[in-house]
């Protein structure tokens, strides 16, 4: 249902549950600390929910680490603009990225269209995926 030919691009920002609900709620991202100015922001990849195994994914946009594997069981999803655009990512191998201050809040209100949560080994997706007056 993502990335058809013809219809709007959307991007994949994969983190933990809490943090994906958030997002979604506030509609705003809070750009981490750990990185330094030229590097933090928000990053994306074009991997909806389950079309990649978690193996996979984690070495495409985590470098394989196996520290943040909890980053992958969550996920916010993001039209193409109008609020930011993102750039190719050249530290991952299919990541995308919007530079932003570390600790700076980027506003997402027209992007931002929900989110999905793995739950008992399925992932489960917020209504707001499926309601078309919500997609762009």
């Amino acid at each position: 249902m993502w990335n058809r030919p013809g219809s709007p691009r959307y991007w994949f920002h994969y983190t933990e549950r809490t943090r994906a609900r958030a997002i979604v709620a506030s509609k705003t991202f809070k750009v981490g600390t750990k990185h330094t100015k030229g590097r933090a922001g928000v990053y994306v990849c074009p991997y909806a929910p389950g079309s990649r195994t978690e193996e996979d994914l984690a070495g495409r946009i985590l470098d394989g680490s196996y520290h943040e594997r909890e980053k992958l069981r969550a996920v916010v999803v993001l039209a193409s603009g109008p609020d930011i655009t993102f750039e190719s990512d050249p530290d991952t191998r299919d990541g995308m990225r919007h530079l932003a201050d570390p600790g700076s809040l980027v506003e997402l209100p027209n992007q931002i269209v929900g989110w999905a949560a793995i739950v008992d080994g399925q992932w489960q997706h917020s209504l707001t995926l499926f309601d078309p007056l919500a997609l762009p």
